[in-house]
């Protein structure tokens, strides 16, 4: 499958077959493109429908000038780190703060730290939140979700990632949890509206 997005743009999807160094045979399918700098990457894939669909989502970002390759992407832990840093820079109150950096510390970076913005993607998020779910309080969850959507929203706003995928992530109440009223803070409601505006902005 081969796909010209112009005279600058090129990509295709093609089956790679190998045989490794202890005779096995391997095969998987892989990507070939080239981003919106005209730089050359590939990425390699099990499923060629995995393949297929991750090529439609760089194609856009390409031609939206916004694609980030695996080799140039941060990972969420460095995106944590540049979040904290803004809300610093913001002079946010030391119990906001402490919060969000127990969040990142205690909550997100021994889950996601080490993956690259752009292999996260909602499914990912979704497997993040139960495993949150199975060990917190829907109320931390519900928190630590709430960081996480700042987090990449920042990411966003710095040109790091295409898209927020953790902004319609939501966690449904529980009955349970009727008597807990969960209000986000004034910095957190103005993050949140910031990034609705921007995602807004960029369709």
């Amino acid at each position: 499958k081969r796909c010209s997005l112009g005279d600058r743009y090129f990509m295709s999807v093609r089956k790679r077959k190998w045989q490794t160094s202890k005779g096995e045979y391997k095969e998987a399918w892989q990507v070939d493109y080239t981003d919106q700098a005209g730089n050359r990457h590939s990425k390699q894939f099990t499923r060629k429908k995995d393949a297929d669909a991750w090529l439609t989502r760089a194609r856009f970002e390409i031609v939206s000038g916004v694609h980030t390759p695996d080799s140039q992407s941060v990972t969420v832990a460095e995106a944590g780190a540049l979040w904290i840093a803004r809300a610093e820079a913001n002079d946010l109150e030391r119990s906001t703060l402490k919060q969000y950096e127990e969040h990142k510390r205690l909550h997100i970076d021994p889950y996601l730290g080490t993956v690259k913005l752009s292999r996260l993607t909602t499914v990912r998020i979704e497997q993040y939140l139960d495993v949150l779910l199975a060990t917190r309080s829907r109320a931390m969850a519900k928190k630590v979700l709430r960081s996480l959507t700042m987090i990449l929203s920042e990411a966003r706003r710095r040109g790091l990632i295409a898209q927020n995928v953790a902004r319609d992530i939501k966690i449904k109440g529980n009955s349970r949890d009727k008597s807990v009223t969960d209000i986000p803070s004034n910095e957190e409601i103005r993050q949140i509206l910031n990034a609705a505006s921007d995602d807004e902005r960029a369709l």
